[in-house]
């Protein structure tokens, strides 16, 4: 019973004009982790996309007149280069804002693998939701090209191509709502 009111008589000291409590989120390792995970995965992903898409435009120039289609796959590689950039910012601010330190150094993948793709500044870059504008459009332009080709006849591939530029004007509409 001694302990118990010992306990009681410890209250906290609660000053008069008690400051607001604000939420400090510096040094969670944890979220700093799951974001280079992230990114990582990403710019796997966007790499063995890119890889890819070499792949094709080496097969597709044995075809007559594959001009258009290779001029398409350009663009895309490019667009997704922009993207990945835009996810690399992000990663970056997630990461700092989350650092132990203002001066915790940023990790290797954090940086650009490209030495002739200067890191655009933020008002440079264009918005998420007209990039993914973008990407809609020329994946269009993608399926006109490759269905320029008389040998391509791939329902399946038309069709899944065309969800995903349907489903890509769908969240560009919902992100600039959200904006």
């Amino acid at each position: 019973m001694e302990l118990f009111l010992k306990d009681k008589d410890l209250k906290p000291e609660i000053p008069d004009n008690p400051e607001p409590v604000s939420e400090t989120f510096h040094g969670d390792n944890r979220i700093q982790k799951e974001c280079i995970r992230q990114f990582v995965d990403f710019k796997k992903s966007i790499h063995d996309l890119d890889h890819r898409l070499d792949g094709f435009m080496r097969a597709v120039r044995s075809l007559g007149s594959s001009s258009q289609l290779i001029l398409s796959t350009l663009k895309l590689q490019k667009r997704m280069t922009d993207i990945l950039e835009v996810f690399r910012s992000n990663a970056i601010s997630i990461f700092t804002a989350f650092a132990e330190s203002d001066g915790q150094e940023l990790p290797d993948i954090f940086q650009s693998n490209s030495p002739h793709r200067p890191r655009k500044s933020f008002q440079e870059r264009k918005q998420f939701p007209d990039l993914l504008a973008d990407i809609s459009e020329e994946l269009g332009d993608f399926l006109k090209s490759l269905s320029d080709i008389p040998e391509f006849s791939d329902k399946k591939l038309t069709d899944s191509i065309l969800a995903f530029e349907g489903w890509l004007i769908y969240r560009t509409g919902s992100l600039e709502d959200f904006q």
